[in-house]
């Protein structure tokens, strides 16, 4: 096992420009390589230096972000969710670490909370979903493979308070499936995708109060989609699955202030899955490391700015 040792590295615009990428990519992130870059090196410290770029600073209220092709160009695309203006909007990547004006997919997501993209439909581009948590919805835009969307797609408009939404293949049977978290029910569910974009409710849990992060790996290692979750009143756990979809619930955590982010990855380099959760209300950074047979034992990121959001 290999003694992790961190360093607190600040931006030299940490605390000036509101700029998107500075946020979150939750696909292939730039903060989360850097961070992991750090944690392989043992018993070193090192000062990293951000610059900021604005993709946009004049945006109203942006609640989260991800990064991915979306037109097919070659280049990682942002992607947005604007709560204030019940938007989730795109913009080009032009290259140079410039970035076209903002592309609306739809306003009719009221409250906007959470976003991702995958290819749900299986014609290879990357179809976009969003949560948003005033009119409950969790929804997909259809890609035609040049950054252009169709129109909102409700799976449901019953995910009350819906802070969050996933995509993976949760039943191994080859195409996407649907995830989401919802503050004010408590719940967990799953949308079974039967290969034609229809979808089937599973609720994973009703007992969770108010989960806000959701995160899937196969976590015990034998083959089947697990799912880790953090919540707002201070828990961090996962489900385990038995194969068939039927889930077992582990705390990890009930001490974390506010777990408002979950990450999946193997942080030590000891061939199991760790969890990285980001503490909002306590200015904290956790690892859970995993001892391959699912027992976890914290150890803490210093972090020198208030509030962490995301990973």
């Amino acid at each position: 096992m290999k003694k992790l040792n961190f360093t607190y590295c600040r931006s030299n615009n940490e605390t000036g420009s509101p700029a998107l990428l500075e946020k979150k990519s939750r696909l292939n992130g730039a903060k989360f390589l850097v961070l992991l870059a750090i944690l392989f090196m043992s018993n070193s410290v090192f000062a990293i230096e951000w610059t900021t770029n604005a993709v946009d600073a004049n945006v109203n209220g942006p609640n989260d972000i991800f990064s991915i092709d979306l037109d097919e160009d070659g280049d990682m695309d942002v992607l947005t969710v604007i709560t204030d203006d019940n938007k989730v909007a795109w913009y080009e990547n032009l290259g140079g670490g410039g970035f076209g004006v903002s592309q609306g997919i739809t306003t009719a997501a009221n409250g906007a909370h959470s976003v991702y993209a995958t290819d749900l439909d299986g014609d290879g581009d990357a179809d976009v979903l969003s949560a948003s948590i005033v009119d409950n919805k969790i929804a997909w835009y259809e890609n035609d493979g040049s950054g252009n969307f169709g129109t909102q797609q409700i799976i449901t408009n019953l995910a009350d308070g819906a802070a969050l939404v996933y995509a993976i293949d949760m039943d191994g049977d080859t195409d996407i499936d649907f995830m989401s978290a919802s503050f004010f029910d408590d719940k967990i569910v799953w949308y079974e995708n039967d290969g034609s974009e229809n979808f089937t409710t599973h609720i994973i849990t009703t007992s969770i109060n108010a989960p806000q992060s959701i995160y899937c790996a196969d976590l015990d290692d034998d083959n089947d989609m697990d799912l880790v979750y953090g919540s707002t009143f201070d828990e961090v756990g996962w489900f385990e699955n038995d194969g068939n979809e039927n889930f077992t619930i582990h705390v990890i955590s009930d001490t974390i202030d506010n777990a408002n982010c979950v990450f999946v990855y193997d942080i030590d380099d000891d061939n199991d899955l760790d969890i990285v959760a980001s503490s909002q209300q306590d200015d904290k950074l956790y690892i859970y490391e995993n001892d391959g047979s699912e027992v976890f034992t914290s150890a803490l990121i210093p972090l020198g700015s208030d509030g962490p959001e995301m990973i």
